[in-house]
Order: structure tokens, then sequence, then C-alpha cells
């Protein structure tokens, strides 16, 4: 949410909408022992984010389609603004989560000159 309000800050572009309390986020839920991740969006944008992690985890389990190429088509099925913000983050959320997930499994693995 910092983030947000510092681009909308350096952009000159308003805040489209007021967030809302902390309580009434929604997450992308936990994937393959990371922790679920909060977003600043609230409950009405569940459908956005649940279709965001679904299309990430598609591409992830080996899709043949560009990754830029399935955020930028899949992003198009929400309405403009907040909608689709919600939807590029939660897509870009899943995909830290597995990043993050395949830095910790490199670095617990030993390395040749741990034998």
């Amino acid at each position: 949410m910092l983030f947000d309000k510092a681009f909308r800050y350096l952009t000159g572009i308003p805040a489209q909408r007021v967030h809302q309390q902390i309580g009434e986020y929604f997450s992308v839920p936990s994937a393959e022992g990371c922790p679920a991740i909060q977003t600043p969006w609230g409950d009405e944008f569940a459908p956005a984010i649940k279709d965001c992690v679904r299309c990430a985890e598609t591409w992830l389990g080996g899709s043949s389609l560009p990754l830029w190429w399935a955020l930028s088509q899949n992003r198009k099925r929400h309405r403009p603004g907040d909608f689709q913000e919600a939807f590029e983050a939660g897509f870009l959320l899943r995909l830290q989560q597995t990043l993050l997930n395949l830095r910790e499994a490199a670095a617990s693995r030993p390395t040749s000159f741990d034998v």
C-alpha cells in the first residue's frame, strides 16, 4: 500500500478508492510452504485475486505461453482500475511465493564443498 501511495504521489495519479481496514484485506493463499501474502484489496476483489492465482499456477505448471502474455491477456477479463491492479498484484505475488520457495530450497541443499 505504501508503494501504491508513493507511485500515485510521484505520478500525480489520484487514488481511486480508499483501501479498507486491515481485517478486511484479501490474501493470496499460501503455497508450497510459503505463507499467504496479504493484498491491499478487500473481499470484493476476491474473484480477481482467485483468478490470478489460478492463471499464475497454470503458467507455473508448464504453460507454453510467454509469462507477459499470460499476465496481459488474462488481466483483460477484469474491469479496468483496481480490479486489474488486484489481478496483476496477485499474479505477481503467486510468482513471488514460488520464487521464494525455490530460493529456500536451493539454499538448503548442500554444496559440493559441504560433502
